[in-house]
Parts: structure tokens; C-alpha cells; sequence
């Protein structure tokens, strides 16, 4: 057996219905069934922030506008709530969700607030007292990253692997949903965990299970919104004689194989599509008792969201050794070739590659070619990978290397390319807005280790020449897949960007700042030092006329232990929602 050993160098339309009179009745009712549906592939969100993309296609993107380039440099603080918890291990990665004047927003550890969008006032918290004793395993330290609303509930997903429905109004578990308002997923012990929130669909829970690499068989579900009843699963590892079984050898490893689902879907609802990208295969680094492509592990997979059934896939990487997993969610937006409007599905890869596939087909809208890879045959390593014409948007170098005792640096490396942050997109801009991570890594693998193969980061003595990772805001065009602009940061960036119609881009950063850029040049506008790293993404939305901003700032576990040079300034710990908007405003 071996040990891999990874060290870093561092280890629209403008539409806000209540302020523009005049609207078709039409216009109106077309809205509120967007609404009804959690929010469809319409031109984005507006006075509410409904789901985890702000709308069902992941776009990120809002239509509101009075916050814009001409007055953000005034944005100021309204209010900042805390969530009371903040460890070494915890990331605050959640996403608020805003319903009818109502904030929703969860600790690392799961605790659920109701707070007034308006003023931070707490209307209720619910404890769902998440089991983390010794048996329970976690990647990538203590996290959630929000919650569901719909149809009156407000759904919680935890580490421990339970489905959770609460009474919006109350906070109290719904008795009729699941056991006493709770279903179990899968089990936890058995290195099952939930790191997405679900999503709310016509009367549906959308949601995967992380967990891949802890010998577990990824799945995607869909559960009866009401009585928490599953409706149908589909695994990310198929069985000998289903499809995609051949890519596997007749072993047994496909009930171990990996494949998590680590970020929410998107939903294609005129295909009646639900889309998401899947993990690394298991065990991770280490191919040779998995001989084969390893379907449908480091792809973006469609689904038919009534049935569950495969309608297509896309498989970025073969037989995954160096953890190029489909991180970041996906999103869906159009592209117009030679005149024709195309609808497209977007993902910004760990590859370093934006990904821009046909959302009917699966296929790629960017011209692919298959090239041969170094070999390895103790690893059973792929012949060949797949490429894009289009240049990556971050650095690439000995992309798929060979893992040996001699050690291979590469670019990308584990962490990015793109790590789990949501990318936005703007329709005014046709410009998809990526956190770009430039971090190589040191692959070596220790034969002299009797130890299961398995990675870990750090040791002076296998490091490469230090220097502190950097990262980008990236700019891409989606009808071209080439990069519009980029701006450099230091450390690099984790967490997710906002677009809006003011044209307005918001992200924050691993120092601590939360800033907004000019969505077609990248030039900082504004900016705020929130004390610890915002390392989660943004959110905007409107009460009483008045529109505010809101992040969480609590830095990121994982991304601590990898920037020693980095001391104390970058991904600090903390566990506040600050929320921001602009001043001398009178709410009607």
C-alpha cells in the first residue's frame, strides 16, 4: 500500500415590480408562478432570495437595481447578526435565504435562525443538536451551507445525514414529515454527510450526499416535500449491468466507489432537467483496484427530475487520481452561436476549465479533443483525457501527471481551478463570474509507508519552494468560453459571487473583505473589512422598497490549514451575517 502526500506552495431584464407601475397583469402572474415553482429560469431573482442560486438555474443573479456602480461606494452596514458558534474545524459557508421580509440562516453546526430581513431582529432558532461524536467522518471540516423554504417549511439538511422540516411561523418540527419532522438520508457512521442545503421544487427535496471518500456509494434523492417520503435515487456509482457499469471492474468497489454530490443542482424546468456535478471516485488518488473511466464519477449529470432516470452525462475526467472533482455548482444560461440561441449549462471545473455544455444534449458547445496522458500503469491510468480548445482560466502545468516516489508538481492541484464556490452569471453581461484558485500542488507517493493510500497536506521536507497561493475574480464569456477580464488576489478567493442588475459584482474575499466590482471591467467600486475570511456568497433582496446585501464572514476550516505563510490574516475564523445597504434610504 501507499501514502499520497499533496503539499501546496503555500500547503433581465431590470424588473422590480413594486417600484415600475404599469406592468401587465400578465407580467404579474407569470412572476408569482415563478415564485409558486422556488423561483424558475426567469430573469432572475427580485424582491426575495428564495433558494441557494436565488433562482432554480443556479444564475446567482439579481434583477434589483437601486443599489448600482453610481452610489455603492456609500454602502454602509444596517445590521449584523452572530450565530454563536465558531470553532477551529468550522467553515460559515451559508447562504441566507429571504422569503417575505423573513432571513433564514444557519451556523456551521446546523442551527436554524428566523431573523427580520430588515432589521436582524430574531423571530425564532431551532437546535438540531447534530451528532458529531467519534464515529462520525467529515472531508472538509464543520459545515452548512443553508437551508429550503417552500410551501410553508423551511428544510435543514445536517452532517449527520437527516432531513429536517420545520414550521417556518415557528420553528418547530413538522410531526407529519419523515419521524417527528425528520427523515434519515443515510448513515452517518458510515461516512455519510450532508454539506448542500436541498432544493425546493413543485412539491420536491432535491438533494445529494457527500461523502465519497469514506467507502460510501454516492446517490442523488428526491423526497416528498410534504411527508418526507423518497421518491426515487439515483446513484452516482451504477452496478455491473446497469449503465456505465463496464467502467468499473465486476469487483464489488462500485459500493464504495465515491461520487459524491457536494453543492446543490440546478433545474432546467422547460426539459424538466436537474442537473449537478458529481465527486472524485474512491478511493481517491488511488486507481488501482478501480481499473476503468469510473462513470459517473468528476462529471456533470442530468437527470429527469419526475423519474429520476439518466438523460445525460458528461464526464470531465477519466478514472480521477488527482481529486478533479465536479466541485461548484452548476448553472444554466443561454448562448447564441451563428444567430441561434442555444440553452447551455455552465461549470467551472477544478480542471482550471469553464465547462459549457448543450443543456438537451450534454454535449460540449466547445470544441473537445481527446490527449494521450503520462502513464502509469500500477494506477491504471486513462490513455486519454479530455481537453477544451478554449484556454483554462487558471494555471496549468503537468495537469495530469503521473504520481511516483519522485513526486510530480501540478497546477491545478486538489484545491481548484474552481473549488466549491457558486459562480454567478449576469444576462447583461453575458459574463459567468468564477473564483479561480492558483495553488500547486507536490504529489508524492511513500511506498515505505504501510499505510492505506490517502492524502495528506503539509511536511516542510516534501514541500516545494514556498510562496504564498494566489487566486482571481475571472470574467467569462459565455458565448466564447474565453476569459473577459481577471482580477488577482492573495490568497485566492472561496466563497461564491453576486451579480446584479445594477451591474454590481459582490464577492468577498480571504482577508476579510467584502468588496463589489464593475460587472463589465472588474474594477473595485467599494469595499468592507468584515474581521474574518468571507468565505461564503452573497445574497441581495428587497423589504419595503429598500434593498439590502447580506454574506456571512467566518473564514473556512480547510483553507487554514493550507496558508501557513499566510499567519493569521487570511480565512479567519468568525460566525457573522453582516448586512448591508445604502444610507438616507426611508423604507414605504
Amino acid at each position: 500500500m501507499q501514502k499520497l502526500i499533496a503539499c501546496s506552495f503555500l500547503s433581465v431584464i431590470l424588473c422590480i415590480p413594486n417600484l415600475i407601475l404599469g406592468f401587465h397583469s400578465k407580467f404579474h402572474r407569470s412572476q408569482a408562478m415563478r415564485q409558486l415553482s422556488g423561483l424558475a429560469n426567469g430573469p432572475g431573482a427580485s424582491h426575495d432570495w428564495p433558494t441557494y442560486g436565488g433562482t432554480i438555474d443556479n444564475q446567482r443573479y439579481s434583477a434589483l437595481s437601486q443599489i448600482n456602480r453610481r452610489n455603492v461606494r456609500v454602502l454602509s452596514v444596517a445590521w449584523a447578526f452572530q450565530v454563536g458558534f465558531s470553532i477551529p474545524a468550522t467553515s460559515f459557508e451559508c447562504t441566507p435565504i429571504v422569503v417575505n421580509g423573513v432571513m433564514y440562516v444557519t451556523s456551521p453546526l446546523g442551527d436554524v435562525f428566523a431573523l427580520r430581513a430588515d432589521t436582524g431582529e430574531r423571530l425564532w432558532k431551532f437546535d438540531p443538536k447534530v451528532n458529531l461524536d467519534t464515529t462520525t467522518k467529515l472531508c472538509c471540516g464543520v459545515i452548512n451551507r443553508g437551508v429550503a423554504v417552500g410551501g410553508g417549511k423551511v428544510y435543514l439538511a445536517t452532517l449527520d445525514a437527516r432531513l429536517i422540516a420545520l414550521d417556518e411561523k415557528t420553528g418547530q418540527p413538522i410531526a407529519s414529515f419523515g419521524d417527528s419532522g425528520i427523515v434519515q438520508i443515510a448513515g452517518h457512521k458510515d461516512g455519510y454527510s450532508e454539506t448542500s442545503p436541498p432544493i425546493f421544487h413543485q412539491g420536491m427535496l432535491l438533494i445529494g450526499a457527500a461523502g465519497g471518500e469514506y467507502q460510501t456509494r454516492g446517490f442523488f434523492s428526491a423526497y416528498d416535500a410534504e411527508t418526507g417520503k423518497l421518491i426515487w435515487r439515483w446513484h452516482t456509482i451504477p452496478a455491473p449491468g446497469e449503465s456505465g457499469g463496464s467502467t468499473w471492474p465486476d469487483t464489488g468497489i462500485y459500493k464504495v466507489g465515491g461520487g459524491s454530490v457536494w453543492m446543490p443542482p440546478a433545474v432546467d424546468l422547460q426539459r424538466g432537467l436537474v442537473i449537478f456535478g458529481t465527486g472524485n471516485p474512491n478511493p481517491d488518488f488511488d486507481g488501482k483496484a478501480r481499473t476503468g473511466d469510473n462513470l459517473y464519477t468528476c462529471s456533470i449529470v442530468a437527470l429527469d427530475v419526475t423519474t429520476g432516470k439518466m438523460r445525460w452525462y458528461f464526464q470531465q475526467v477519466k478514472h480521477d487520481l488527482w481529486d478533479y472533482d465536479q466541485a461548484a455548482p452548476p448553472v444554466l444560461f443561454d448562448v447564441y452561436r451563428n444567430g441561434k440561441r442555444i440553452p447551455a449549462v455552465g461549470a467551472a471545473g477544478k480542471t482550471g476549465w469553464f465547462y459549457i455544455l448543450d443543456r438537451a444534449t450534454g454535449k460540449s458547445l466547445i470544441p473537445t479533443y481527446e490527449k494521450e496522458v503520462p502513464q502509469n500503469p500500477a494506477q491504471a491510468t486513462a490513455r486519454t483525457q479530455t481537453f477544451l480548445t478554449t484556454p483554462p482560466f487558471s494555471e496549468h502545468s503537468n495537469i495530469f501527471g503521473v504520481l511516483d516516489t519522485q513526486g510530480a508538481l501540478m497546477a491545478p492541484g486538489i484545491n481548484g481551478g474552481s473549488e466549491w464556490s457558486p459562480l454567478s452569471y449576469s444576462p447583461r453581461t453575458g459574463l459567468a463570474y468564477i473564483m479561480a484558485v492558483e495553488q500547486p500542488m507536490l504529489f508524492i507517493t511513500d511506498s515505505a509507508r504501510k499505510v492505506p493510500f490517502e492524502m495528506t497536506l503539509g511536511g516542510d521536507t516534501l514541500s516545494p519552494p514556498k510562496q504564498m497561493p494566489t487566486g482571481a475574480f475571472v470574467a467569462v464569456d459565455v458565448n466564447t468560453g474565453l476569459v473577459r477580464w481577471r482580477v488577482a488576489t492573495t490568497p485566492f478567493p472561496e466563497g461564491g459571487t453576486l451579480a446584479t442588475a445594477g451591474d454590481i459584482l459582490f464577492a468577498g474575499q480571504s482577508d476579510g473583505l467584502f468588496i463589489a466590482l464593475d460587472a463589465e471591467t472588474g474594477k473595485r467600486l467599494w469595499q468592507f473589512q468584515c474581521g474574518a475570511g468571507v468565505n461564503a456568497p452573497p445574497v441581495t433582496y428587497e423589504v419595503n422598497g429598500r434593498q439590502y446585501v447580506a454574506v456571512a464572514a467566518g473564514g473556512n476550516s480547510k483553507e487554514r490549514d493550507l496558508t501557513g505563510l499566510a499567519g493569521e490574516r487570511f480565512f479567519q475564523n468568525g460566525g457573522t451575517i453582516f448586512v448591508f445597504t445604502l444610507p438616507g434610504l426611508k423604507s414605504r
